[in-house]
């Protein structure tokens, strides 16, 4: 969805790979979804967006433990 807390109204996909620590910039990877975490929302500030994505790790996390 789009990056509203940085007004960029550009769709994207960000995905976490958890356990991967390679480098994916400028390669084809494949996403699939099982599970929405939260619905889109422009958070207050940068810092509180990365406070959301530790807590979204966690669920991914409890739903897909690896």
């Amino acid at each position: 969805g789009p990056r509203i807390t940085f007004d960029n109204f550009d769709v994207a996909v960000e995905a976490h790979a958890p356990g991967y620590n390679g480098d994916m910039y400028g390669k084809s990877v494949t996403v699939g979804f099982s599970h929405r975490l939260r619905d889109i929302v422009k958070f207050s500030s940068a810092e509180a967006l990365v406070d959301q994505i530790k807590k979204d790790i966690e669920a991914m996390n409890q739903l897909l433990p690896l």
